[in-house]
């Protein structure tokens, strides 16, 4: 494959599906249209759950690469980070407070900290309650949102060097 270089990407790593739901990538797309308004460009990883996904982010006119569904954990760090340096991205925004993802937590965090020690900031948006999976392990990332009512009151592991940005005023539309 060819990549495009560029130093002003952000990477967006989400997933949506009938099954998982699309909020994931909906949140992502409405960060990455503010991102467009100051000339910052954004790149879709997504899980080639269904094609009509990668349509409507590519009808917002984003980038998207595919990962193969069924992909495992080793193999998703694999595709993210040579994604993320042939983009030379700094930047990654992840979204996937998921079954998937939530039935694998270690898989999650080897994924998280095999992004971090390719030198990325990495910003995560986290789930609430049974979904919250920065209660259940740290994780080396550099902000966590959480953008619920009630968010405010959950004891994550906190971490002096995360920035946590907890509760409705952070929500995204």
């Amino acid at each position: 494959m060819n990549y495009k270089v560029s130093e002003n990407y952000v990477m967006f790593r989400a997933d949506g599906s009938n099954r998982i739901g699309l909020g994931h990538v909906f949140r992502c797309l409405a960060l990455a249209e503010e991102l467009k308004k100051i000339k910052i460009k954004s790149l879709f990883v997504i899980t080639d759950f269904e094609k009509k996904i990668e349509e409507v982010i590519r009808d917002y006119g984003h980038e998207v690469l595919l990962m193969p569904a069924g992909s495992t954990i080793e193999e998703q760090i694999s595709f993210s980070t040579k994604i993320a340096k042939a983009y030379r991205v700094k930047f990654i925004l992840m979204d996937l407070s998921n079954h998937y993802f939530l039935s694998n937590i270690n898989g999650y965090q080897s994924y998280i900290k095999a992004l971090k020690a390719a030198g990325n900031v990495l910003i995560m948006i986290d789930g609430l309650f049974k979904d919250c999976i920065s209660t259940k392990v740290n994780l080396p990332v550099d902000m966590i949102i959480m953008p619920y009512l009630g968010a405010e009151e959950i004891d994550c592991k906190k971490n002096q060097k995360i920035k946590y940005l907890l509760g409705l005023k952070y929500f995204i539309l």
